[in-house]
């Protein structure tokens, strides 16, 4: 959000998919050859709701409301690391906030899971990343 990470996952599930359309026949050629259709992804986080009180160290519960709230056309920006370990590349791509739950229990560390829906590709990039601050 104006480029600030407002969410760290600690588990994550990245899922693609593509229609197949399928031809018809014509005088000339046989009916039922596929094609590629439409792309589309959506990308699921699981994360502890960490919170600070100066709204700059942790996650932000408000600021993912916000983001689900925005009926603009404003779209997310989403990077998908897949291994904690190995930084050296990633996946980035713009979607919009499908689904937020929150759930909030009384003395104990509250849990955030949003999956957002992807809007075009997802790319890979081929660069090291710097890891996610780890909360205290």
């Amino acid at each position: 959000m104006n480029g600030k990470v407002i969410f760290d996952a600690t588990s994550c599930t990245l899922s693609m998919s593509r229609e197949v359309t399928q031809t018809t026949g014509t005088k000339d050629s046989a009916a039922g050859s596929n094609s590629k259709g439409t792309k589309s992804w959506t990308a699921s986080y699981n994360g502890l709701g960490i919170y600070a009180g100066d709204g700059a160290g942790g996650h932000q519960f408000k600021d993912l409301v916000d983001l689900w709230n925005d009926d603009t056309t404003d779209l997310v920006t989403v990077e998908f690391v897949p291994s904690e370990a190995d930084y050296t590349w990633y996946y980035t791509g713009e979607a919009i906030i499908t689904q937020l739950d929150g759930v909030f229990n009384f003395s104990e560390n509250s849990t955030v899971s949003m999956t957002a829906t992807g809007s075009g590709d997802i790319t890979p990039v081929d660069e090291s990343v710097t890891p996610p601050m780890t909360a205290p």
